[in-house]
């Protein structure tokens, strides 16, 4: 029996511990209200553009008063950067995972194919990137923060992929004798190749090239 409180009235009793632990807390809510307004955000960029989408587009798409918007971020551009983060940490998260499953006894070359057939090509976001590159270019400190942005997942890309070539050993052509090197590469294949999908709209293309370039980079069985 739960607690009586010695201050209710007759017949009410105290919350129990479980209620009150379902109860959502104020930095939980906080944090679900933030990923919806990142989601509303995703669809209101890839519907309208982010140089025509204003924050009541986005509030009005999540349910939220302006209110929760700006108890989260200061400006429109904030949110850009919230979400180019987390939208770039998911192809960290997947080359993290396909290293840490990997069959040790499976063939490296097959491994990196498999991983090139399936790391995340999203025309959607690339369309708002590439949207956002348009925009930040006519603002000088947007660009400036952008280009920070780039930088650090550029580095965060690499230094995942050079990890998994190590965990993967996947063997290294002469010309890019290090993982580092070799993932560098694979950073900069993977950024030009995706961009056939603006105007081809064609992912199964795009992935087949993506493999293809991938592969021939590897030393010969």
């Amino acid at each position: 029996m739960a607690p009586v409180n010695p201050k209710a009235p007759t017949g009410q009793v105290a919350s129990s511990p479980a209620g009150n632990a379902r109860r959502r807390s104020p930095t939980r809510r906080k944090s679900d209200t933030r990923a919806r307004l990142l989601d509303a955000a995703f669809a209101v960029f890839v519907a309208k553009g982010f140089g025509r989408t204003r924050i009541d587009d986005i509030c009005q798409t999540a349910g939220y008063t302006k209110g929760a918007f700006y108890s989260n971020f200061d400006s429109l551009e904030q949110l850009f950067f919230a979400l180019y983060d987390r939208e770039s940490a998911y192809g960290a998260d997947f080359t993290g995972a396909v290293a840490a499953e990997a069959d040790p006894n499976a063939d490296a070359r097959d491994l990196v194919a498999a991983w090139a057939a399936n790391v995340l090509i999203d025309r959607d976001w690339l369309l708002i990137n590439t949207d956002f590159v348009s925009f930040a270019a006519r603002y000088p400190d947007i660009a400036a923060d952008l280009t920070t942005h780039r930088r650090a997942l550029r580095e965060q890309a690499t230094a995942r992929l050079a990890e998994a070539i190590v965990a993967l050993a996947v063997p290294l052509p002469e010309s890019l004798p290090t993982p580092e090197a070799f993932a560098r590469s694979i950073v900069t294949i993977y950024d030009g190749v995706i961009y056939q999908l603006l105007l081809d709209m064609d992912e199964a293309t795009v992935r087949d090239h993506f493999v293809a370039i991938i592969s021939a980079l590897l030393p010969p069985r």
